[in-house]
């Protein structure tokens, strides 16, 4: 099973790679970072000056910034007239979580991702009581996300799967998985191969994780590496028989 995902992780990698490298170029158009490095050494050599007028960066402004005024609660109708006091209930209890989880700015954060680079992620889920609220809702980036390619429906309906990739720190994945410390520990050591290989990621996932890499290697001051390794996390779809009990006459 481990070796089929991780088959099917590479492909989507390979497949989206084109259309994950022009998200990330439109970021950073947005982020005035409009030049090729060759093109910016030519103007070096000429004796000019990269200078950048951010055309787009006003429009995706205007854009964000419409989304967080237009911002709203939510409101249960009931279906009859005796459900007014369980749609009122639910109402509080939604509003709750949406403020416990500070889901307005997750939601904007995710809706900037869509503006800029085409596509926003948005995680509901649950989780353990020591954890926070046991119903969360929370951001997640689009560089980290890769999907089922051959699926068609926008609600993940037919999608047979999702990964999500995500760069932590060694003593973090430890205390996750403890009953692999030896593994997680040789994959650190390893870290910096799997930068350079490219096979379990890309320049726009892996981007700011080699920027980590390249200004804290070399530093005098630095007495400790901070080792980091990638965890991947996969939700899939299994086709299984099981019998339902469906209803009869009487």
């Amino acid at each position: 099973l481990h070796a089929r995902l991780m088959s099917f992780y590479r492909q989507e990698l390979y497949r989206q790679q084109e259309n994950r490298a022009e998200q990330a170029i439109d970021e950073d158009f947005y982020d005035n970072i409009q030049w090729t490095e060759e093109d910016k050494r030519v103007l070096r050599e000429r004796g000019q000056a990269a200078i950048c007028y951010n055309v787009i960066s006003t429009t995706v402004n205007w854009l964000v910034n419409s989304q967080k005024r237009m911002k709203s609660d939510y409101k249960i109708l009931p279906r009859r007239k005796d459900g007014g006091k369980q749609a009122e209930r639910k109402t509080q209890l939604l509003k709750y979580l949406a403020d416990v989880n500070r889901t307005e700015f997750d939601i904007g954060q995710s809706f900037e991702d869509a503006v800029k680079a085409g596509i926003g992620w948005i995680e509901d889920g649950a989780q353990n009581e020591d954890d926070g609220e046991q119903v969360y809702s929370r951001h997640e980036s689009w560089r980290n996300v890769l999907w089922d390619s051959a699926g068609s429906q926008k609600d993940t309906s037919d999608w047979r799967y999702i990964f999500r990739s995500k760069w932590v720190d060694q003593d973090v994945a430890e205390a996750m998985f403890p009953d692999r410390a030896g593994l997680i520990a040789e994959s650190c050591s390893q870290a910096s191969a799997f930068l350079s290989d490219g096979d379990d990621g890309d320049d726009a996932m892996d981007s700011q994780e080699d920027m980590l890499e390249s200004f804290g290697s070399g530093n005098s001051i630095d007495q400790y590496a901070r080792s980091r390794v990638r965890l991947i996390e996969c939700w899939f779809r299994v086709p299984m028989t099981v019998k339902k009990l469906s209803g009869g006459e009487f």
